[in-house]
């Protein structure tokens, strides 16, 4: 999926927890969930952010 809060919201319709309660980690260049299952399984969920490249100059 290309979508964070998508696929979070998936694992939660599926019984998967978050490890920190509702709480998204954001770095600045991802964001991240650990999701834990049901059963005890573990998934890291990340979106690596990439930021656009600066296309204005600066005049010196």
């Amino acid at each position: 999926m290309d979508d964070f809060e998508e696929a979070y919201e998936f694992l939660k319709s599926r019984g998967f927890k978050n490890s920190q309660g509702d709480k998204i980690t954001d770095t600045g260049s991802s964001i991240s969930a650990l999701m834990i299952s049901p059963t005890g399984f573990a998934i890291s969920l990340d979106h690596h952010i990439r930021k656009k490249p600066n296309t204005e100059f600066m005049e010196v």
